[in-house]
């Protein structure tokens, strides 16, 4: 499947929950060539933000050699280095710097992405700018725990967008097998992962968009009594990708991320894929007998699968339920995917 790169972009922008950030770089998203340029655009001009806002300081504790005394003394060196007949001592002490972990992920990032080939030559100076203006930030070895270490809060909550993309930067490369150069590994084609981003995207989507209903993952309770050798224990959980829900009404949503909403069977003719149907099923009927919303009696559920080509949409009554088999498509302007997924629960 392919899916525009502007697209894709906004689907991360929704997913990280920065739409507002991410949106004037997005503009220009049809320029580039693939997402790896478009996330090293994006830094920079995020980067560009941060400067011009000033980077992020916080206390970090420095020890240092110095005449006199500043903080607390380390006497073991002190001693052991025989500073102290000098009139010197070994001191750590807490200094306001901008050399501070988020920073220095940036530092890390622009350097990976420096080094990568497919980045497009037309970005290569502005990011070799963005270096020299990172040049007093430490260089250190980034590793996977060290994004979920950064401390973003209110007054530092740009911050946020620009570690987002060096996260994904730095889990979508790879050192080279030459070992000089770092090669990028897209995401794109890792269902698991664009699975994830294409339900966070829609459960975003509607939390942002709409305001008839509230957004939320619902945990619904199977509704058998066990009789005496009956344990529910053993049931597996049923929690749902989305359930949009108002006073009165509520409507499951299962975002499913397949190439084609529909398979073909050992005839040749072309079927729902049937355990989604079971799963929606079993989340509609479980439902009408809890009486705890209204909506329950009623529920409408909705599978929703991305595609490039061949559009479905299709609705079928069950009972009180209304079920409905829709695919979304992202080969089109976002203004028209925006206004698709609007009109789906409308």
């Amino acid at each position: 499947m392919t899916i525009p790169i502007q697209n894709i972009y906004y689907l991360l922008c929704y997913s990280w929950n920065e739409i507002e950030i991410g949106d004037a770089v997005a503009a220009n998203a049809d320029n580039y060539s693939n997402i790896e340029s478009l996330l090293s655009k994006a830094l920079i001009e995020s980067s560009n933000v941060l400067f011009k806002r000033g980077l992020m300081h916080d206390y970090v504790e420095e020890g240092h050699e110095i005449a006199g005394i500043k903080g607390r003394i380390d006497f073991n060196t002190s001693i052991r280095r025989q500073l102290l007949n000098q009139g010197r001592t070994q001191c750590r002490y807490d200094e306001f710097t901008t050399n501070i972990l988020a920073n220095q992920i940036i530092k890390y990032t622009v350097q990976r992405l420096l080094s990568l080939d497919s980045v497009d030559k037309s970005l290569l100076s502005d990011l070799r700018t963005l270096q020299k203006k990172l040049q007093p930030i430490k260089d250190i070895h980034i590793q996977a725990s060290h994004f979920h270490k950064v401390n973003i809060h209110r007054n530092n909550s740009f911050y946020r967008f620009v570690i987002n993309i060096c996260e994904l930067l730095y889990h979508s490369t790879a050192v080279h097998e030459r070992g000089q150069s770092f090669k990028f590994q897209s995401f794109l084609n890792n269902r698991d992962k664009m699975s994830r981003l294409f339900e966070s995207f829609i459960r975003n989507f509607y939390r942002r968009e709409q305001r008839k209903y509230n957004s939320l993952a619902e945990i619904i309770n199977w509704n058998f009594s066990p009789d005496s050798e009956g344990n529910l224990q053993f049931f597996p959980r049923m929690k749902t990708d989305i359930t949009l829900t108002s006073s009165d009404e509520k409507r499951i949503l299962e975002v499913k991320y397949y190439p084609e909403a529909l398979v073909q069977n050992q005839f040749g003719m072309e079927r729902f894929r049937s355990a989604h149907l079971y799963q929606l099923y079993a989340y509609l009927s479980n439902l009408a007998l809890e009486p705890s919303h209204p909506g329950n009696k009623n529920c409408m559920g909705i599978l929703i699968y991305p595609t490039v080509s061949t559009h479905v949409d299709e609705v079928y009554k069950l009972a009180q339920h209304t079920i409905r088999i829709y695919t979304l498509n992202l080969n089109q302007p976002w203004q028209n995917i925006h206004r698709d997924l609007i009109q789906l629960v409308e």
